[in-house]
Protein backbone atom coordinates (compact mmCIF):
# COMPACT_ATOMS: atom_id res chain seq x y z
CA UNK A 1 0.00 0.00 0.00
CA UNK A 2 3.04 2.35 1.12
CA UNK A 3 4.78 1.73 -2.31
CA UNK A 4 1.58 1.87 -4.03
CA UNK A 5 0.73 5.72 -2.71
CA UNK A 6 4.40 6.48 -3.35
CA UNK A 7 4.06 5.69 -7.07
CA UNK A 8 0.90 7.84 -7.46
CA UNK A 9 2.87 10.71 -6.14
CA UNK A 10 5.52 10.16 -8.52
CA UNK A 11 3.04 10.21 -11.50
CA UNK A 12 1.52 13.27 -9.98
CA UNK A 13 4.29 15.25 -9.66
CA UNK A 14 5.74 14.39 -13.07
CA UNK A 15 2.22 15.10 -14.45
CA UNK A 16 2.77 18.22 -12.73
CA UNK A 17 5.86 19.06 -14.29
CA UNK A 18 4.36 18.18 -18.11
CA UNK A 19 1.51 20.59 -17.09
CA UNK A 20 3.86 23.21 -16.00
CA UNK A 21 5.70 22.70 -19.28
CA UNK A 22 2.52 22.99 -21.05
CA UNK A 23 1.83 26.29 -19.95
CA UNK A 24 5.02 27.56 -20.42
CA UNK A 25 5.56 26.62 -24.29
CA UNK A 26 2.08 28.12 -24.48
CA UNK A 27 2.82 31.12 -22.80
CA UNK A 28 5.88 31.21 -24.76
CA UNK A 29 4.47 30.81 -27.80
CA UNK A 30 1.60 33.11 -27.66
CA UNK A 31 4.10 36.17 -27.41
CA UNK A 32 6.35 34.66 -30.31
CA UNK A 33 5.09 32.56 -32.85
CA UNK A 34 1.15 33.17 -32.05
CA UNK A 35 1.83 36.98 -32.29
CA UNK A 36 -0.93 37.08 -29.19
CA UNK A 37 -3.41 35.36 -30.61
CA UNK A 38 -5.57 33.92 -27.47
CA UNK A 39 -5.00 30.05 -26.86
CA UNK A 40 -8.00 28.81 -28.06
CA UNK A 41 -7.63 30.31 -31.99
CA UNK A 42 -3.80 30.12 -31.55
CA UNK A 43 -2.10 28.60 -35.33
CA UNK A 44 0.55 26.49 -33.10
CA UNK A 45 -0.50 24.35 -30.60
CA UNK A 46 2.80 22.23 -29.84
CA UNK A 47 2.46 23.08 -26.34
CA UNK A 48 -0.18 19.74 -26.55
CA UNK A 49 2.80 17.53 -26.89
CA UNK A 50 2.92 17.74 -22.98
CA UNK A 51 -0.48 17.09 -22.70
CA UNK A 52 -0.65 13.58 -24.67
CA UNK A 53 2.61 12.58 -23.31
CA UNK A 54 0.72 12.36 -19.81
CA UNK A 55 -1.69 9.78 -21.07
CA UNK A 56 0.81 8.06 -23.04
CA UNK A 57 3.27 7.53 -20.30
CA UNK A 58 0.64 7.37 -17.58
CA UNK A 59 -2.85 5.90 -18.81
CA UNK A 60 -5.97 7.25 -19.82
CA UNK A 61 -7.18 8.34 -15.90
CA UNK A 62 -4.20 10.33 -15.99
CA UNK A 63 -4.44 11.74 -19.66
CA UNK A 64 -8.64 12.03 -18.94
CA UNK A 65 -8.11 14.05 -15.57
CA UNK A 66 -4.57 16.14 -16.79
CA UNK A 67 -6.70 17.22 -20.28
CA UNK A 68 -9.95 18.12 -18.01
CA UNK A 69 -7.66 20.16 -15.79
CA UNK A 70 -5.72 21.98 -18.49
CA UNK A 71 -8.99 22.37 -20.62
CA UNK A 72 -10.69 23.91 -17.52
CA UNK A 73 -7.73 26.36 -16.92
CA UNK A 74 -7.96 27.44 -20.37
CA UNK A 75 -11.50 28.47 -19.85
CA UNK A 76 -11.02 30.79 -16.93
CA UNK A 77 -8.60 32.40 -18.40
CA UNK A 78 -10.73 32.66 -21.55
CA UNK A 79 -13.78 33.51 -20.24
CA UNK A 80 -13.90 37.21 -20.03
CA UNK A 81 -13.20 36.79 -23.47
CA UNK A 82 -16.14 34.92 -23.73
CA UNK A 83 -18.25 37.73 -22.00
CA UNK A 84 -17.05 40.38 -24.58
CA UNK A 85 -17.83 37.96 -27.06
CA UNK A 86 -21.41 37.63 -26.17
CA UNK A 87 -21.75 41.26 -24.40
CA UNK A 88 -24.01 42.30 -27.61
CA UNK A 89 -26.44 39.74 -26.85
CA UNK A 90 -26.65 40.44 -23.05
CA UNK A 91 -27.01 44.21 -23.30
CA UNK A 92 -29.38 44.33 -26.29
CA UNK A 93 -31.48 41.30 -25.53
CA UNK A 94 -33.71 41.08 -22.12
CA UNK A 95 -35.91 38.10 -23.19
CA UNK A 96 -36.07 34.88 -21.88
CA UNK A 97 -35.46 33.40 -25.00
CA UNK A 98 -32.68 35.39 -25.58
CA UNK A 99 -30.77 34.62 -22.55
CA UNK A 100 -31.27 31.01 -23.54
CA UNK A 101 -29.84 31.52 -26.61
CA UNK A 102 -26.91 32.88 -25.11
CA UNK A 103 -26.54 30.36 -22.94
CA UNK A 104 -26.73 27.76 -25.35
CA UNK A 105 -23.92 29.34 -27.26
CA UNK A 106 -21.59 29.66 -24.39
CA UNK A 107 -22.36 25.85 -23.98
CA UNK A 108 -21.50 25.33 -27.73
CA UNK A 109 -18.18 27.48 -27.62
CA UNK A 110 -17.00 25.98 -24.57
CA UNK A 111 -17.58 22.26 -26.58
CA UNK A 112 -16.48 23.09 -29.72
CA UNK A 113 -12.98 25.62 -28.80
CA UNK A 114 -12.18 24.20 -25.65
CA UNK A 115 -13.19 20.46 -24.04
CA UNK A 116 -12.79 18.61 -27.72
CA UNK A 117 -10.01 19.92 -28.46
CA UNK A 118 -8.28 19.29 -25.65
CA UNK A 119 -9.72 16.39 -24.23
CA UNK A 120 -8.83 14.35 -27.31
CA UNK A 121 -5.76 14.66 -26.17
CA UNK A 122 -6.22 12.07 -23.71
CA UNK A 123 -6.75 9.52 -26.65
CA UNK A 124 -2.52 9.00 -26.23
CA UNK A 125 -3.77 6.90 -23.30
CA UNK A 126 -5.87 4.37 -25.30
CA UNK A 127 -2.46 2.86 -26.08
CA UNK A 128 -1.19 3.02 -22.61
CA UNK A 129 0.50 -0.55 -21.26
CA UNK A 130 1.80 -1.25 -18.28
CA UNK A 131 5.08 -3.35 -19.49
CA UNK A 132 5.66 -0.09 -21.78
CA UNK A 133 5.36 -2.11 -24.76
CA UNK A 134 3.38 1.05 -27.09
CA UNK A 135 6.77 2.46 -26.09
CA UNK A 136 8.56 0.55 -28.94
CA UNK A 137 5.76 0.78 -31.62
CA UNK A 138 5.36 3.76 -34.08
CA UNK A 139 1.73 3.09 -34.65
CA UNK A 140 0.32 4.35 -31.47
CA UNK A 141 1.31 7.86 -32.36
CA UNK A 142 0.50 7.66 -35.53
CA UNK A 143 -2.80 6.35 -34.74
CA UNK A 144 -3.31 8.84 -31.60
CA UNK A 145 -2.39 11.97 -33.88
CA UNK A 146 -4.50 10.86 -36.52
CA UNK A 147 -7.93 10.73 -33.98
CA UNK A 148 -6.79 14.11 -32.43
CA UNK A 149 -6.59 15.03 -36.01
CA UNK A 150 -9.81 14.10 -36.77
CA UNK A 151 -11.69 15.74 -33.78
CA UNK A 152 -9.99 19.11 -33.61
CA UNK A 153 -11.08 19.29 -37.46
CA UNK A 154 -14.23 18.30 -37.03
CA UNK A 155 -14.71 20.87 -33.68
CA UNK A 156 -13.32 23.35 -35.38
CA UNK A 157 -15.54 23.15 -38.67
CA UNK A 158 -18.58 22.93 -35.62
CA UNK A 159 -17.22 26.12 -33.87
CA UNK A 160 -17.14 28.22 -37.78
CA UNK A 161 -20.90 26.95 -38.68
CA UNK A 162 -21.80 28.51 -35.32
CA UNK A 163 -19.96 31.80 -36.11
CA UNK A 164 -21.58 31.59 -39.73
CA UNK A 165 -25.26 31.08 -38.29
CA UNK A 166 -24.88 33.95 -35.60
CA UNK A 167 -23.02 36.33 -37.78
CA UNK A 168 -26.35 36.22 -40.40
CA UNK A 169 -28.92 36.01 -37.60
CA UNK A 170 -26.79 39.53 -36.60
CA UNK A 171 -27.08 38.47 -32.75
CA UNK A 172 -24.40 37.72 -30.28
CA UNK A 173 -21.09 38.33 -32.66
CA UNK A 174 -22.04 41.22 -34.28
CA UNK A 175 -19.51 42.74 -32.24
CA UNK A 176 -16.83 39.89 -32.64
CA UNK A 177 -17.37 40.63 -36.72
CA UNK A 178 -17.58 43.64 -37.87
CA UNK A 179 -16.88 42.86 -41.11
CA UNK A 180 -19.90 43.11 -43.49
CA UNK A 181 -18.72 39.77 -44.39
CA UNK A 182 -17.90 36.30 -43.21
CA UNK A 183 -15.49 34.03 -44.76
CA UNK A 184 -16.43 30.13 -44.04
CA UNK A 185 -13.68 28.94 -46.54
CA UNK A 186 -10.58 31.19 -44.73
CA UNK A 187 -11.63 30.14 -41.34
CA UNK A 188 -11.41 26.45 -42.24
CA UNK A 189 -8.63 27.11 -44.43
CA UNK A 190 -6.94 28.35 -41.21
CA UNK A 191 -8.11 25.94 -39.20
CA UNK A 192 -7.73 23.26 -41.33
CA UNK A 193 -3.71 24.44 -41.60
CA UNK A 194 -3.34 24.80 -37.94
CA UNK A 195 -4.20 21.27 -36.92
CA UNK A 196 -1.95 19.77 -39.68
CA UNK A 197 0.92 22.06 -39.21
CA UNK A 198 0.80 21.83 -35.53
CA UNK A 199 -0.02 17.95 -35.12
CA UNK A 200 3.15 17.06 -37.73
CA UNK A 201 5.19 19.49 -35.43
CA UNK A 202 3.99 17.48 -32.50
CA UNK A 203 4.71 14.14 -33.94
CA UNK A 204 8.08 14.99 -35.00
CA UNK A 205 8.95 15.91 -32.09
CA UNK A 206 6.74 13.05 -30.15
CA UNK A 207 8.93 10.50 -32.78
CA UNK A 208 12.60 12.14 -31.51
CA UNK A 209 11.36 12.32 -27.47
CA UNK A 210 9.80 8.41 -27.83
CA UNK A 211 13.73 7.87 -28.95
CA UNK A 212 14.73 9.08 -25.80
CA UNK A 213 12.10 7.12 -23.88
CA UNK A 214 13.42 3.94 -24.88
CA UNK A 215 16.47 4.68 -23.60
CA UNK A 216 15.10 4.79 -20.29
CA UNK A 217 12.63 2.00 -20.11
CA UNK A 218 13.85 0.94 -16.94
CA UNK A 219 13.15 4.24 -15.18
CA UNK A 220 9.71 4.43 -16.61
CA UNK A 221 8.84 0.82 -15.41
CA UNK A 222 8.97 2.45 -12.31
CA UNK A 223 6.07 4.68 -12.77
CA UNK A 224 4.27 1.74 -14.37
CA UNK A 225 3.65 -0.01 -11.55
CA UNK A 226 0.73 0.27 -9.60
CA UNK A 227 1.19 -2.43 -6.67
Amino acid sequence: MLNNQKNVLRKIIAISFLLFLAFGLELLSRYTINATIPCNYAFFRIELIFIILIGYLFGPKYGFWASLFYLLIHYVLEFSFMEVLLHHTHENHNHSHDHENEHASKALIFLYRFFLPYIVCSFSGLFYQKNLNHLTKKTPIIITLVLISVVQIISSILFINLLQENFAKKTFLKWFIPSPSYSWSLNLIYSFSSVIVSNTIIGALFYLINLRLKDNMEFLYGFSKEN
